[in-house]
């Protein structure tokens, strides 16, 4: 089995989404699985340290003028706003950079399965499509609600932003897998 991992970041420093494909490359290739990671360029130094004979199975989209943009911005804003503006639109459009480089991946390697393990929202939508091979995505996750005891706590308007959101996301779904 050939499998590449497609993930916006892959790192041990950024936590959270990150972990998962970073963990699974190592994995796969402790057990001498022919794996490739296509990620980001914000940690291609800290793989390269933590994988240094694996580094021409690492390929990395870019850091661009716009993933640049979309970050700063986001920075003005709450975490739960962002995930679903800027934060989504920076997915959007490294996942519009990846494929490039996951097509031309699959075709040169013989690749069989596309994982994308993350984002683990069900509700994001995902531009690994029509690869010529298989997409796995998962595992997944859905939106998590603030407990009862915290509730005094969620503002409101970050409530109303984020019904918003989800409505854009679903419009964004649609676009992406027309019926």
């Amino acid at each position: 089995m050939r499998i590449l991992i497609g993930a916006q970041n892959a790192s041990t420093k950024f936590g959270g989404e990150s972990l998962p494909p970073l963990n699974y490359f190592w994995i796969l290739r402790s057990r001498q699985i022919e794996t490739w990671l296509v990620a980001h360029a914000r940690t291609p130094a800290e793989l390269t340290e933590l994988f240094p004979q694996e580094r021409d199975r690492m390929h990395f989209v870019p850091d661009t003028w716009l993933h640049r943009l979309l970050n700063n911005c986001g920075r003005f804003i709450s975490e739960r706003v962002n995930d679903f503006s800027c934060g989504l639109l920076t997915h959007l459009y490294t996942q519009l950079l990846q494929r490039r480089i996951v097509r031309r991946l699959v075709s040169e390697h013989q690749i069989d399965v596309v994982h994308e393990p993350t984002p683990v929202s069900a509700t994001v939508p995902s531009l690994m499509f029509e690869l010529g091979v298989p997409v796995v995505i998962g595992p997944m996750n859905t939106s998590v609600k603030f407990p009862l005891a915290f509730r005094s706590r969620q503002n409101p308007t970050i409530d109303i932003l984020i019904k918003i959101g989800h409505q854009c996301v679903d419009f964004f779904n649609r676009l992406s897998f027309p019926r």
